[in-house]
């Protein structure tokens, strides 16, 4: 009899102790930080990541904020590396079988909200204009021109459009690097520097508004934003259902009128087994101190529940949709 308790306690402890390392391992899961992808330093993204990270860890929900790209961070996501992510999401980009994402499966990809207009800004010197008659993004390629720019790192999202861009006008790189096209591929702050010294004869990213680097730039040279012709908007839209948008007057110092040009919607994206109350907490965070963080990162002004909540091809995480369903949408 005494063998039998004896067993049955040690039975009893063993069942215990195993409890209490369960419990341990899931607060530990449950604490753990959500991995926040953002973009290179120096960018909008990366000052907004910083933002949301704080207002989500004051409330329950911390964050470990890193660099990324917009490609990247989707194809990571998809792999299970990160758990939110900023990214553009140009519908049509994901389908495209020799696009991006070939051989790349976004099951694990869901929409949190889109955020704010992102546009794609040719910026070259105006000494460089001035010399060679350039008045529109059609008149670098078309008239062959061996132009130098920079931009940032291969796989980011501004690479990706170039190619497109350069398609849409009827060259490839094969030709552009044949008549002495050359491209740089650096940081926000490198390609300022290379431009402003010489180095490179353009500038070509896509991102937010306003764009810190631009204006750095336009506060050393003397710089012209070029607009996309009509013809060009419309074939980009045909093939990956990019948005005409205009980059306002005054926006800029070399915005002298509305500059037409290349874009789409900034969007966060959560990975698609994150549960439901965390990610519908994080959205109504964004909306309910969206003018707290607008006051760090301008762009944010132009967060809306109509514009955030819009349909395209990627799925809403469940989360989010039940928050936009409760204000109407």
């Amino acid at each position: 009899m005494i063998g039998r308790r004896t067993g049955m306690r040690r039975n009893l402890c063993c069942a215990v102790a195993l409890m209490v390392a369960l419990l341990s391992a899931s607060m530990a899961c449950a604490d753990a930080p959500l991995r926040f992808a953002t973009a290179a330093s120096g960018g909008i993204w990366n000052a907004m990541g910083g933002v949301m990270g704080e207002e989500f860890g004051k409330n329950g929900i911390p964050v470990s904020v890193t660099t990324g790209g917009s490609i990247p961070n989707l194809v990571n996501m998809s792999q299970g590396k990160v758990d939110v992510a900023f990214t553009v999401l140009y519908p049509g980009m994901s389908v495209d079988p020799e696009g991006p994402f070939k051989g790349q499966s976004l099951e694990n990809v869901r929409l949190l909200a889109h955020l704010y207009p992102q546009y794609v800004y040719f910026v070259i010197r105006k000494d460089f204009a001035d010399k060679n008659g350039i008045t529109t993004v059609g008149d670098l390629f078309n008239k062959k021109l061996p132009f130098r720019y920079a931009t940032l790192a291969r796989g980011n999202i501004t690479e990706f459009l170039v190619r497109q861009i350069m398609d849409a006008y009827g060259v490839t790189e094969e030709d552009f690097t044949a008549w002495g096209g050359q491209v740089n591929y650096s940081s926000y702050a490198d390609g300022v520097n290379q431009m402003a010294d010489g180095h490179v004869d353009a500038y070509v990213v896509s991102s937010g508004l306003p764009l810190s680097a631009i204006m750095d730039l336009e506060s050393r040279i003397d710089v012209v934003l070029l607009p996309f012709e009509n013809e060009i908007l419309k074939k980009m839209w045909d093939r990956f259902g990019t948005q005409a948008y205009l980059i306002p007057k005054g926006s800029y110092k070399s915005a002298t009128t509305d500059i037409p040009t290349v874009g789409a919607m900034t969007s966060m994206v959560v990975r698609v087994d994150l549960p439901e109350e965390t990610v519908y907490t994080m959205t109504k965070l964004l909306f309910e101190h969206r003018d707290e963080m607008a006051a760090a990162v301008k762009a944010l002004e132009a967060l809306e529940l109509k514009t955030a909540s819009e349909k395209i091809e990627f799925p809403f995480h469940p989360g989010a949709e039940r928050y936009y369903k409760e204000q109407g949408f």
